[in-house]
């Protein structure tokens, strides 16, 4: 009997430390399933975009440039819908970032050769990308570097800085980046410079805000409601009167034109419209109708694959038209993976979007020859098109995650992506199981010696 109960106990240990090894190795396997399911996401879709860059070669021939050059449809590649989460867009923001760094085999993307082109729109929403999202970067270099170049363009008269979305711009960037748009330092080193004023409400002292266009209205109302910045008593405009221009401007279909009542609508400027009009869209009941005529008239516009067309772009299908719609939908707190005003034959704007991401992690502009942007190689990324894109994407992660939307620059503690630039959650799974998998040992370590 005693020789019976030893036996049994020593198979009931054998049981246990069976079960507990399964255990652990179900761990070790899970840790496995964590870190590779995104590479595997990302494998996917490098074959597939192979697949889509090898169809746009076969397109852009010499003998059938013209007829691509009339063609208004994106042709070429297919969209399907996917339901992404945060973390796989967060890594596509990831990929674009680590795509530019590679264009000059750099081990940061603000280096000497980005610092070049600071105060230049290409580099600089770049880098407002950038900081939005929570990539960690020398953004203090690179602010100073934009003020060098504004304080030597003010000179001594403050009209040199050029267009009014220039000023507007640089004031959205530079307060992206850490730094106050109100007080830039001057050649003197004074902090003369006002961005904000000199952009917005004070433009019209030396030509109408207008006079480049809606863009400026549009992207003065942006500025001016990025931060908290008084419009003061004795400024040529108020904000109520940029806004009151701006609703005026609205043409008779809804959209919105570059030339206000030219009856050219377009895609891209409707849809900075909406983004502009969404700080007023819950307590100002004309901007309110306003962007609901708006959004009626994006849906209408919405191609049979999710994605659009803008008229400045010749018809053709971009990536940037999709950046802009997906940015005014977050912005106005609009889901574009469930919204059926915004879904197409089962495809979203953002389905539209992620399809022209490359296998390099880039962005192209079009998948066919755009007349209107002959710069842009239709199988290869583009700069432009990815600094939209992940702009645009982060938009719509900061909307998921609950965060202030893209344009509002006021402090916050939340990040979207950790110090290394991958996505946090990931990691802290994976810490969470390796924890527990050293758990097990040293639980498995303590019954054998128990035994």
């Amino acid at each position: 009997m005693v020789m019976k109960k030893g036996n049994d106990q020593k198979q009931n240990a054998e049981k246990r430390k069976n079960r507990m090894t399964a255990l652990l190795m179900a761990l070790i396997l899970c840790v496995g399933m964590v870190s590779g399911t995104n590479k595997e996401v990302r494998a996917q879709s490098a074959s597939q975009n192979s697949e889509t860059q090898t169809a746009s070669e076969s397109d852009v021939t010499t003998e059938n440039t013209a007829n691509i050059a009339e063609n208004t449809t994106k042709s070429a590649v297919t969209v399907t819908h996917y339901e992404y989460t945060t973390e796989e867009v967060k890594e596509s923001i990831q990929g674009i970032f680590e795509w530019a760094k590679s264009l000059t085999n750099a081990d940061e993307l603000i280096d000497k050769t980005f610092l070049e082109g600071a105060d230049t729109s290409l580099n600089d929403w770049f880098a407002f990308a950038a900081a939005r999202s929570g990539y960690k970067e020398d953004y203090k270099s690179y602010r100073k570097a934009m003020e060098t170049a504004i304080a030597k363009k003010y000179g001594t008269k403050k009209e040199k800085l050029g267009k009014a979305t220039e000023y507007q711009r640089a004031a959205l960037v530079i307060a992206a980046l850490g730094g106050d748009p109100q007080a830039v330092s001057d050649m003197a080193g004074e902090k003369t410079i006002n961005l904000i004023a000199d952009g917005t409400y004070n433009r019209g002292k030396t030509e109408p805000l207008d006079t480049q266009g809606t863009n400026a209205l549009i992207w003065a109302l942006i500025a001016l409601d990025s931060g908290d910045y008084e419009v003061p008593e004795d400024a040529y405009q108020s904000r109520e009167e940029i806004l009151a221009e701006l609703l005026k401007a609205q043409e008779s279909d809804g959209g919105f034109s570059l030339s206000a009542g030219s009856g050219q609508t377009d895609v891209d400027i409707t849809a900075m419209a909406l983004t502009a009009l969404a700080p007023y869209y819950e307590e100002n009941s004309e901007a309110k109708a306003a962007a609901d005529l708006a959004l009626s008239w994006i849906s209408e516009h919405q191609e049979s694959d999710g994605g659009f067309c803008s008229s400045m772009d010749t018809g053709t299908e971009s990536s940037e038209s999709c950046a802009q719609v997906l940015t005014a939908l977050c912005s106005l707190g609009i889901d574009p993976q469930s919204d059926s005003r915004f879904i197409k034959n089962g495809n979203t704007v953002l389905d539209n979007l992620m399809s022209f991401r490359q296998e390099d992690g880039g962005f192209v502009h079009a998948y066919v020859y755009d007349a209107s942007n002959p710069a842009s190689i239709p199988d290869e990324s583009d700069f432009l098109a990815g600094g939209q894109a992940a702009y645009a994407l982060t938009a719509f992660c900061r909307y998921k995650n609950n965060m202030k939307n893209l344009f509002n620059l006021r402090p916050e503690k939340a990040s979207l992506l950790s110090k290394n630039g991958s996505a946090m959650p990931v990691m802290v799974i994976a810490v969470v199981i390796a924890v527990i998998a050293v758990a097990v040992v040293l639980m498995l370590k303590r019954r054998n010696k128990k035994e």
